[in-house]
């Protein structure tokens, strides 16, 4: 055993030097970076800037970056056409290599060697994005060297590398990663940030900022002690930029960061409360502490005692139905609050959170909604009007009890929230009997009504399953809506699998955990990954779906760990800290903050990663199995793996755009012509307009909008959503039409479609360095590149109706011995997948054993069964669950080093969402429908003056629509062969300024057959009229079409239509606008998809009315008439006239003079 001691201390060193040498390498740092003046400043990380979070503070775009574009004469560049703009920020990236030196040191050597730094932004989607969709988007951008002074006199000058740092609407949540171009003296490996938009912050009268819901406290170690307890972080999983921690011991103040603790500020909160409790609501406790803190993607709530606080963030890029707040707002005030209850995951567009009552409100439950930064806040009570504990008291005095003396008391525990439909709220009640003091929980799920289930075991079973002496009792909950699991917590850790409630409640208690501690708080990665903190400060940790839970520390994994770590010098993995909180980031790392103190007495926020698997393997290794073969001169131990296979690979995977629906682009800066490569300010403006143009482009083929009742608006991509029509401003719009332009155009080719013609020009005046600005725009670098299939599953799977997703997994087994492989020694490698809720996926799994490669290759597909309830918009009320991959015998067995660390192995869930995919939609095909139109009809009587932007129809020919669906993401689309709808909902004559939105039920009258006695249909389908069994009609009357067919429409406008009596302003035919909605609604078995849009057409030479050609007929005959009778008395009255002049000529000849008209002398005759 002190060979062993020996060997095992051997190997702890090996990795601690190992661990040295990669101290001395290099890190990504990024942060982002605004110039006062773009053409003389520069910022560095090494340089202080006016603000200390490092966050978004300004959301407006810069307008100066037009001028700097209009200098590109000689670029592919249209000023005229387009309008450029900048944004507010830019990303500086440096390396990091311990002191300020080393670091430029390395930075200047990366250059001279080609490394180049790339950051990949990602946009979050925003909570509610049914007002402007937006798609997984994620731009990759490569960073430009810029000098840190303008002008610089040595030979190269301190420099960093920049990009914009892009901002659009409806997200206010950004991910970075930074990574390395493959060049450079050294591999720097990929890190990732997180840069948020701060709401919270407002312009001080000196042109700085500040935060607007409290003061910044500078002097942390006057405020923070080392020593102080942990407490929970609550925010809205994904979506929230903005984080507070609250529960600072004796000040009225909070952690705010907007960077996931990267920057952190301690902000006294600026509340005026004077309330001192009441008879209803007696105060716990006196403290000036802000106990609890939920943080929401708009909104911040914070309870201090037993009131509840909201503040509304400014942000400009959310659309926000009421203004940001100016102060904290009380809000429940007729509510004692005695806690907060999060709910971490939004559902529907909607986040939530609970308030738990106290005093003689106790047992009551509140449950808060927050859309669109309004909060609503809903008693949770029966139909009857019972809360939780009413309906228990009552259900158990009923029972069980002969007097009210005997019936228990009660108190809510804690809530979750399950919404894969229709919002169920699952409440934890704690019952309390009067004579033995033994605690019983219950489970209530509430829709309309109180459901009770069975009751909690009341004692804790042992490692045998068996029922011990130890009380359970239970502090909270938390739930996975993905996977259905709820977690129950306290003295002991319990699941329950929510989506088998209605055979029956099961529990499962986890192994490993002492009954002697009591868990504080719980936190869930969701993505297969929990830990928790006990109120000893211990940490645990555990996978889903698996039986066992495991202490990360005090263990024997972290003493070796931390151990080094210290070998590396000063590190934030030293004794000397206060842990503050526990959370996952948005990488699903586990990330650990913490309040420091160095050796002058300085305190600071820092937060570092636990690598978890790390840890793990080094408890794991202490307790290996082992060989050992002593031989005459020396020992030689061999420590033997307990993992089935040494080796796992993905194949067959498909293009991962098609199902996690991320959209992907690539931009680089342009060239610059001086020979040392560094660019300016201005090209890196030049930069920032070409990206603008970029995104805006991307946000025109977003066509989703925002309903309400029959009013909808459209929302630009790159305008601040404040403008919008709901808010009182902007141009409003009665309904939106489709952009009338190619479906196969993408993004890229848009920006440059002007300028395609003199490509070759341009790449030319590129090749040989000429510009007159001293800038190149190569049309070559902004792309969107097909992704190759890769190696990793995707984060997210999409599935449409009866769509699949299948894959490949190699496992190759572990080699033992030297001897060959039998077909026997591949039994022991089993791979099995498991969906959380078998009713809306099925799997197929196939296993192939591969002798000669000595492992098994499986093939899984995973279907959507078609069980999903109706249609749905393209990326709402999607219904997500879980696969997991699990494969056997490999549960904390299976460690694998690589690039990135250590990693464990055996477990893997993909999430999957059922419903509708993001970035579909239905398009009218309008270069398809002309050509067919001219086909078909033989003929083409276009407008005289046709509209580029409304396509012209002539209105005696068919009128044969054909329609794609277009693929967003993939910029691919294909015909539409599914069945749908065609309605006239809108028109005018003339102009579009007469252009009207109609009614409901002047919709069905201009299209349903079910009024067709009304005189006032628009159109009818070609050959219905005359056989209407043919055809399928909805119970409104609309005709049923599909895309299969040859849709022949004929133009009615019978006489009680909008169309039906048009006057010709002009010589030309009468011409009217129609605004045509297309629905597969209901109809289409094919998707779930609910593809409705709408789109604006012009149909010229309408015909006039009966009555109208009657009038018109008559006032032609009259004119007619009237003439003729003119010409046929003409000659008889000049006859008549000639004769009279002839017989009194001599009075007035000689007055006359000559060559008068016989005309004037009969006028002058009769006078």
């Amino acid at each position: 055993m002190a060979i062993l001691r020996v060997m095992r201390m051997i190997v702890v060193m090996v990795l601690a030097l190992s661990g040295v040498s990669r101290a001395a390498e290099c890190e990504w740092g990024a942060r982002l970076c605004k110039p006062e003046h773009i053409s003389t400043e520069a910022c560095s990380l090494w340089i202080p800037v006016s603000w200390r979070n490092g966050a978004i503070e300004v959301q407006d775009l810069d307008p100066s970056v037009q001028a700097i574009m209009e200098t590109l004469t000689d670029q592919p560049v249209d000023t005229h056409k387009n309008k450029f703009m900048g944004f507010p920020y830019y990303i500086r990236v440096d390396l990091l290599c311990g002191s300020k030196e080393s670091s430029a040191k390395a930075m200047l050597d990366g250059l001279l060697t080609g490394l180049t730094p790339i950051v990949i932004v990602r946009f979050q989607e925003s909570t509610h994005p049914t007002r402007l969709k937006l798609l997984r988007l994620e731009v990759e951008l490569k960073t430009a060297p810029l000098s840190d002074s303008a002008p610089c006199g040595s030979k190269m000058c301190p420099f960093g590398w920049y990009a914009p740092m892009p901002i659009i609407n409806g997200s206010v949540v950004y991910r970075l990663k930074v990574k390395s171009n493959g060049f450079g003296s050294q591999d720097v490996p990929e890190k990732s940030f997180t840069i948020n938009v701060n709401g919270y912050v407002r312009a001080t009268e000196k042109g700085k900022t500040e935060t607007s819901f409290g003061n910044e406290i500078q002097d942390l170690e006057d405020m923070l002690r080392v020593g102080s307890p942990s407490r929970p972080l609550w925010a809205a999983v994904d979506h929230t930029p903005v984080l507070l921690l609250p529960g600072i011991p004796g000040l009225k103040a909070v952690l705010m960061t907007a960077t996931e603790f990267q920057f952190t500020s301690l902000i006294e909160v600026n509340i005026e409360s004077h309330w001192s409790g009441s008879l209803s609501c007696p105060q716990v406790e006196i403290s000036s502490m802000i106990q609890e803190a939920i943080s929401t993607e708009s909104s911040l709530f914070v309870r201090h005692n037993q009131q509840l606080y909201r503040y509304l963030g400014n942000y400009s890029l959310l659309p926000l139905k009421v203004p940001p707040s100016d102060a904290w707002e009380q809000v429940l005030r007729s509510v004692c609050v005695s806690g907060l209850v999060p709910a971490s995951v939004p559902h529907h567009g909607r986040e939530y959170f609970y308030v738990s009552g106290g005093g003689l409100q106790s047992g009551t439950l509140h449950r808060a909604e927050v859309f669109d930064g309004d909060v609503t806040f809903t008693e949770l009570v029966d139909s009857f009007g019972h809360t939780a504990c009413e309906f228990l008291t009552s259900l158990c005095c009923d029972m069980n009890c002969e007097s009210d003396k005997n019936c228990p008391s009660c108190q809510v525990r804690s809530a979750a929230l399950y919404a894969q439909q229709n919002v169920t709220d699952i409440i934890l009640v704690e019952l309390l009997p009067q004579q033995d003091h033994k605690h019983s929980y219950i489970l209530l799920t509430l829709d309309s009504d109180f459901h009770m289930g069975d009751p909690l075991p009341k004692f804790i079973p042992n490692e045998h399953k068996e029922s011990s002496s130890v009380e359970l009792k239970l502090n909270g909950m938390t739930f996975n809506p993905s996977t259905g699991i709820l977690y129950i917590w306290g003295n002991t850790l319990i699941c329950s699998y929510v989506l088998t409630w209605d055979v029956g409640q099961s529990f499962l208690f986890f192994r490993g955990f002492p009954l002697e501690q009591m868990i504080k708080y719980f936190t869930l990665s969701y993505d297969g990954k929990f830990a928790f903190v006990t109120e000893q400060e211990e940490l645990w940790w555990g996978q889903e779906r698996t039986d066992s839970v495991f202490r990360l520390r005090p263990s024997q994994g972290w003493h070796v760990f931390s151990s080094l770590q210290a070998l590396k010098g000063p590190h934030s993995y030293s004794d000397d800290y206060s842990t503050l909180t526990v959370f996952y980031d948005s990488s699903k790392e586990l990330q650990e903050v913490m309040y420091m103190v160095d050796f002058d007495g300085k305190g600071s926020i820092v937060k570092r990663k636990l690598p978890v698997p790390e840890i793990l393997y080094y408890s794991h290794f202490a307790q290996a199995p082992h060989q050992a073969q002593y031989l005459q001169s020396y020992s030689h131990f061999t420590f033997l793996s307990a993992c089935p296979f040494d080796w796992d690979y993905f194949e067959d995977l498909p293009h991962l755009e098609r199902f996690n629906r991320l959209q992907w682009y690539l931009a680089s800066p342009p060239i610059v012509t001086p020979p040392s490569g560094l660019h300016t300010t201005q090209s890196l403006a030049v930069y920032q307009g070409l990206l603008y143009h970029l995104l805006q482009l991307h946000g025109q083929n977003i066509m989703v909008f925002y309903q309400q009742n029959i009013r909808i608006y459209a929302c630009n991509l790159l305008t601040h959503c404040n403008t919008f029509p709901w808010k009182g401003g902007g141009e409003k719009r009665g309904f939106p039409v489709q952009d009338i332009r190619d479906p196969n155009e993408s993004s890229i080719s848009r920006m440059w479609k002007d300028e395609v013609a003199y490509k070759d020009l341009y790449s030319y005046l590129a090749y040989i360095s000429e510009s007159s600005s001293g800038v190149i725009v190569d049309m070559e670098v902004f792309s969107h590149p097909d992704l190759s299939p890769t190696s990793t599953l995707p984060d997210r799977v999409y599935l449409d109706r009866t769509a699949s997703f299948s894959f490949s997994l190699y496992l190759r087994a572990q080699q033992l011995t030297q001897e060959p492989m039998d077909k026997g020694d591949l039994n022991h490698i089993r791979l099995s997948v498991e969906v959380s809720d078998y009713r809306y996926l099925h799997v197929t799994l196939s296993r192939y054993v591969m002798l000669n490669h000595e492992g098994v290759l499986y093939k899984v597909t995973v279907m959507d069964r078609g069980m999903f309830q109706g249609q749905v918009f393209p990326g709402e009320w999607l219904l997500s669950f879980s696969v997991l991959v699990r494969i056997g015998n490999s549960e904390m067995r299976c460690f694998h080093q690589t690039d990135h660390g250590m990693v464990l192995k055996g477990l893997q869930s993909v999430p999957v969402s059922i419903g509708c995919p993001p970035g579909n939609q239905l398009v009218f095909d309008v270069s398809t429908t002309l050509q067919e139109s001219v086909r078909l009809n033989k003929r083409n009587f276009s407008c005289v003056n046709p509209d580029p932007v409304t396509p012209c129809f002539y209105y005696d020919n068919l009128f044969y629509p054909f329609f794609l669906i277009q693929d967003l993401v993939l910029e691919k689309s294909w015909k539409f062969l599914g069945s749908f709808t065609f309605k006239v909902v809108g028109g005018g004559p003339y102009s579009k300024k007469n252009i009207r939105e109609y009614s409901s039920e002047e919709v069905l009258r201009y299209n349903s057959l079910n009024y067709s006695s009304e005189e006032a249909l628009v159109w009818a389908l070609e050959g219905f009229l005359e056989d209407t069994h043919s055809f399928n009609l909805t119970k409104e009357g609309f005709v049923i079409m599909n895309g299969t067919w040859n849709n022949g429409i004929r133009w009615l406008c019978k006489k009680n239509s909008p169309c039906g009596d048009v006057v010709a302003q002009d010589a030309t035919a009468p011409h009217f606008y129609f605004i045509i909605e297309v629905s597969n609604r209901d109809m289409d078995t094919s998707t779930y998809c609910d593809y409705t849009f709408r789109f604006e057409i012009l149909v010229h030479a309408l015909h006039i009315s009966a009555n109208r050609q009657l009038f018109n007929y008559l006032m032609a005959l009259a004119c007619i008439l009237g003439v003729v009778v003119f010409y046929c008395m003409s000659p008889q009255f000049l006859i008549t006239a000639i004769q009279n002049f002839k017989c009194h000529g001599h009075t007035h000849e000689s007055n006359a003079p000559a060559g008068t008209p016989v005309i004037q002398l009969l006028e002058h005759r009769s006078e």
